[in-house]
């Protein structure tokens, strides 16, 4: 299973309304970066999610280009 998550380069998870989402957990835990809605427990963060307003589209791409950007500067 966790190789299944680690061929994605970031997990979703724009809910409305979600207690403590375990695909939250085991895609941080594969190592893919976990972009989650602002509505979802802060629990669900293990060191590899963003938090983002739920119906704020701007702030989700914007959070995806700034996260390619820093990945890029690592690799010069």
């Amino acid at each position: 299973k966790r190789e299944l998550f680690s061929y994605g380069d970031y997990s979703l998870l724009p809910s409305e309304n979600e207690g403590l989402p375990l695909v939250a957990l085991e895609s941080q835990a594969a190592g893919v970066k976990c972009l989650m809605s602002d509505r979802i427990s802060k629990d669900s963060d293990v060191g590899n999610a963003d938090f983002f307003e739920y119906n704020n589209l701007q702030a989700w791409s914007q959070g995806i280009i700034d996260d390619l950007a820093d990945k890029n500067k690592k690799h010069l």
